[in-house]
């Protein structure tokens, strides 16, 4: 790293703690003036004590016993209270820091967040958190120990350039054998890095509940244990190599410093020897060079950890900026036209061409499409036609390489994100129901507080959405026979009495929680995968009514959905090789007849 990086790096972290908890440079000032007093109070009291009593001036010694003690206590009570604010200030700037991280990754790009390297750098930047974190401690302990090296030197030393000279050579050979030893560090650091990656994956799958039911079948308890120690064996030859590591800097380090101290009590024996010193002076002059030497080591450690620690913190940086764009990105759209959604919206596709990242083949090739106001449409096609990719595209979740997308007139892509997807309600194939309650799964969002008296109107009409979207969704019957209702919380993780939903149930509580947005385009993808047939046909029945002045698009491979819809598309290699309403699609008796025929006598009800 070049020095003008490091500069505006530290720079920027001490900005960056302006900005979220000064008090945190205050109490550190606070701190750093504590412990120097106190290493005054140890260097000089103890000095008075001896020649007081040489002197035969035993009340004053006395005095001077009791100022050390009453300032000894007191300073170093202050200490660890000070450390302490310390570190609950540290704890905030990294709950603080954290969230941002979180809400970055939440807010990337899609297409990003599936790839390799952004779930690398999301590790990497959550650890790069807590190198931040070391580099203000490393930043204020250099800070304390050169102030400590100023005023020691200039009180006791400045006349002496033999014993400065002897501990600044002895830290310095430390520093450099350090420093030489700094790419071994981030080699290591890079190891146990990938280790810990691999180690917390399995960690992860034993305790995932979802894989409670296959590990217990397929008896993988031995199996996932042998690969848990496959790593252990791996983690223990890593931590070998760290040890010895290590120890040998601490070998290095001792070696230096005794043979510093040796010949540092040679010379101060031999002033004390011919009388230049006394030996009140002796006894302060070995305290403070202990003082001395350990700060100037100290240093040297600490500027070999700083550097370490700023370059493992640069992808925590580089999430950090992301966040910034994407915020700056929101900013420069806010001002582009904002749909008029009380008319309904008519979709353009045009000339539409995607394949995913490092693939060679095209997922879509040239796809047009138009989807009319309040018009329902249905995706339908073989595995990997295209219908889901489709979709993504619409949802911005990926950005085509070739064509645009434009929703009554306006290209999706000149429109603020976080306004477009206010647009939109969307229940995907592979749904997430959250661990809270089943109104916080509908609503996504906080609720009005239902102690504030002016704000239970509000709740009153947001509680009647959520019921009537439940209703919609046929999940009534189910949740009216649960003593907390809706207040019910999904799972055991943040509730004792929290239930477990069958996979039917959650999918129609991901259709209550589309029905409840009420958006005038709503896409379901698979919307009715984990309900059995009956069920199904009670959802399509009543759907036309539910999603009345609205667009909508499904993408079912349940071929009777298709009869519900006004046209139907289907995809075939990434184009549109059929296109028509589903009489018009039978009577043509290609693919879609193919796929309607072989499903249609398992629904004859419909």
């Amino acid at each position: 790293m070049k020095k003008n990086r490091l500069i505006s790096l530290i720079i920027r972290i001490f900005k960056s703690i302006c900005t979220i908890k000064k008090k945190l440079l205050w109490t550190y000032s606070f701190l750093i003036v504590s412990q120097e007093l106190l290493i005054l109070l140890t260097l000089f009291i103890p000095k008075m004590i001896i020649e007081a009593l040489l002197q035969g001036k035993t009340k004053l010694a006395f005095y001077a016993v009791g100022l050390l003690i009453i300032g000894s206590i007191f300073l170093t009570l202050s200490n660890k209270l000070l450390r302490q604010y310390i570190n609950n200030f540290l704890n905030e700037i990294r709950l603080y820091y954290s969230i941002q991280l979180n809400k970055t990754f939440m807010e990337m790009d899609f297409e990003r967040v599936e790839t390799a390297e952004i779930r690398e750098k999301k590790n990497l930047a959550f650890e790069g958190l807590e190198n931040y974190i070391q580099i203000i401690n490393n930043l204020f302990q250099t800070i304390q120990n050169i102030i400590s090296i100023f005023v020691i030197a200039v009180s006791i030393f400045v006349y002496d350039i033999i014993l400065i000279g002897l501990v600044v050579i002895g830290a310095s050979i430390y520093f450099l054998f350090q420093y030489k030893l700094l790419p071994d560090d981030l080699n290591m650091h890079e190891e146990f890095n990938k280790l810990f990656t691999k180690w917390g994956y399995i960690a992860q799958t034993t305790r995932n509940i979802d894989n409670a039911k296959e590990i217990r079948f397929y008896d993988l308890s031995e199996w996932l244990s042998k690969k848990a120690s496959y790593f252990a064996q791996d983690n223990r030859k890593l931590l070998l190599k760290s040890t010895k590591l290590d120890l040998i800097k601490e070998i290095i380090r001792n070696l230096i410093s005794n043979i510093e101290f040796f010949l540092i009590y040679i010379y101060v024996i031999n002033q004390a020897i011919v009388g230049h010193i006394t030996i009140g002076q002796f006894t302060q002059y070995i305290s403070a060079l202990i003082t001395f030497s350990n700060s100037l080591f100290q240093i040297a450690a600490n500027g070999v950890a700083l550097k370490k620690n700023c370059i493992l913190i640069e992808n925590f940086y580089q999430i950090l900026d992301e966040h910034d764009r994407i915020e700056d990105n929101e900013q420069r759209s806010a001002h582009n036209p904002i749909i008029d959604k009380n008319d309904g919206f008519e979709i353009h596709i045009q000339d539409i061409w995607f394949r995913y990242p490092s693939k060679e083949q095209y997922v879509l090739r040239g796809v047009n499409l138009v989807i009319n106001r309040n018009e329902t449409l249905s995706l339908v096609g073989k595995n990997g036609s295209g219908k889901t990719t489709l979709v993504k595209l619409i949802l911005r979740l990926y950005k085509p390489e070739r064509g645009k997308i434009y929703i009554n007139g306006i290209d999706i892509n000149q429109i603020s994100l976080t306004e477009y997807y206010k647009l939109l309600s969307v229940v995907f194939q592979d749904f997430q129901i959250f661990a809270f309650s089943i109104r916080d799964n509908i609503l996504m969002s906080a609720i009005p507080d239902p102690d504030n008296n002016s704000e239970n109107e509000q709740r009153d009409a947001t509680m009647a959405r959520v019921k009537s979207a439940i209703r919609s969704a046929g999940l009534a019957p189910d949740i009216q026979n649960l003593e907390k209702k809706e207040n019910t919380f999904l799972s055991k993780e943040l509730s004792d009495d929290g239930i477990e939903f069958s996979g039917g149930m959650m999918q129609k509580l991901a259709m209550a929680r589309a029905y409840y947005k009420d958006s005038k385009l709503i896409i379901l993808d698979e919307p009715t995968a984990m309900l059995d047939p009956l069920q199904e046909y009670e959802i399509y029945k009543h759907f036309n009514e539910l999603i009345k002045m609205q667009s909508a698009i499904f993408i079912s491979h349940r071929m009777s959905s298709c009869r519900f819809c006004d046209k139907i598309a289907v995809l075939n290699n990434g184009v549109i090789e059929e296109y028509g309403t589903h009489d018009e699609l039978i009577q043509q008796k290609g693919l879609y007849s193919f796929l309607y025929g072989s499903q249609a006598e398992k629904y004859s009800f419909y």
